[in-house]
């Protein structure tokens, strides 16, 4: 088990800008927010968080400034992106239990592309405000399988309680939204 209030990477590049945060999570139990961050341009100096196992349960992460586990970001409960060609990839294991965020209960991304397939799940996510599983600024996410929620453990928000997507493209070939 990983206990931390905020994981976060990028490797500094000569100019000044940040880029190449990568995370992968295989196994295991997490609690903590991922903070990936890329303001350089090219598009082979982007972020990517892959998730194939394990799980990240944030039932207690504290708040902003809080003295236990504090998160950094008030968006993106468990993995917030700010990389305009991010790359968040689930295809297994489970993020739970994330609240307390404005956009994005689990998962916040300015731009990039969002997918779910397998047995990836999110569930029991709150946003305050939109996405209560994602929160997508534009770009595309696609939901190949998985689940975002069902009846017994719903994702909530006022906007989108699954996916909340600004701009760009979703498609749904299987899987579940509930």
């Amino acid at each position: 088990t990983l206990n931390a209030g905020t994981v976060g990477g990028g490797t500094c590049l000569n100019s000044g800008y940040v880029g190449k945060a990568t995370v992968s999570i295989t196994g295991g139990t997490i609690q903590g927010q991922f903070l990936l961050s890329d303001n350089y341009s090219l598009s082979s100096d982007h972020c990517y968080f892959t998730m194939t196992g394990g799980t990240i349960d944030n039932t207690n992460l504290g708040a902003i400034g809080a003295s236990s586990y504090p998160r950094l970001k008030a968006n993106g409960g468990a993995i917030y992106m700010e990389d305009p060609n991010g790359t968040v990839e689930i295809s297994a294991g489970t993020i739970q239990n994330c609240t307390g965020s404005t956009l994005g209960g689990a998962v916040y991304m300015t731009n990039g592309t969002f997918t779910l397939s397998g047995t990836g799940k999110i569930q029991d996510c709150i946003a305050t405000s939109d996405g209560g599983a994602v929160y997508l600024g534009g770009g595309t996410a696609n939901v190949n399988g998985g689940s975002l929620g069902d009846s017994g453990h719903p994702n909530k928000a006022n906007r989108g309680a699954g996916i909340f997507l600004g701009s760009g493209t979703l498609s749904v070939t299987s899987g579940s939204i509930g």
